[in-house]
């Protein structure tokens, strides 16, 4: 939630409200409105709880009263997918290194949330992950490489001059991730700007980005 103090209105404001009447902090009816009863009910949560009674909502009240925000999915992603930097994420590959970066991504997914992008069954293809990811009301479509997100060259939407497209995990600071073709490690292999240089450029092959929501 976001920070909350005097004044503000919105529903996180009444979500707090009844946070402090369910604790016996506050006996007036909720509203979406900030006001006097609801300062003087945070004030007296944070004496009890050993905090500066200042009449603020912030990280430290949210985590008390049960208020925080889940951790995005397409956080959980990335950090899983960081924790694979240096390791080989598929030892048992369903299809060789070389072309096994949708396998690989694949299995993060898997990893982070006990199931593949397409349900019970790993994707190894990008061209079939494509229509898959434009249809999954678990992705959406984004237009630039957000950290968490994932950027998908498909196979077989190129010019022919590269026999194979790609998928990478952008870190949202320019470092694309995904498996080496020679060794099979997940490593950050390539920049925004090479992959556009050799899929885009070179490749012919469109961009497509999607991130969990």
């Amino acid at each position: 939630m976001r920070k909350l103090f005097f004044g503000l209105m919105g529903e996180d404001v009444k979500k707090l409200q009844l946070k402090l009447q369910e604790r016996g902090y506050a006996q007036f009816q909720p509203t979406t409105f900030f006001g006097v009863k609801t300062h003087q009910a945070l004030r007296k949560f944070q004496a009890n709880h050993f905090l500066p009674a200042t009449g603020v909502f912030g990280e430290t009240e949210a985590s008390l009263l049960g208020l925080k925000d889940p951790t995005p999915k397409s956080e959980i992603f990335f950090n899983t997918a960081m924790s694979f930097v240096g390791k080989d994420v598929t030892p048992r590959d369903v299809i060789n290194d070389e072309v096994a970066c949708m396998e690989t991504i694949d299995t993060i997914h898997y990893t982070a949330f006990g199931e593949y992008i397409n349900g019970k069954q790993i994707t190894v293809s990008t061209m079939k992950a494509l229509p898959i990811l434009l249809n999954s009301p678990k992705w959406k479509r984004v237009y630039k490489p957000e950290k968490g997100a994932i950027l998908l060259y498909p196979t077989g939407y190129g010019n022919g001059n590269l026999s194979n497209g790609h998928i990478f995990v952008c870190d949202g600071r320019g470092g694309l991730y995904s498996n080496s073709s020679a060794t099979g490690i997940f490593e950050r292999n390539y920049s925004d700007s090479t992959a556009k240089h050799r899929y885009e450029t070179i490749g012919g092959f469109p961009p497509y980005y999607f991130k969990l929501i």
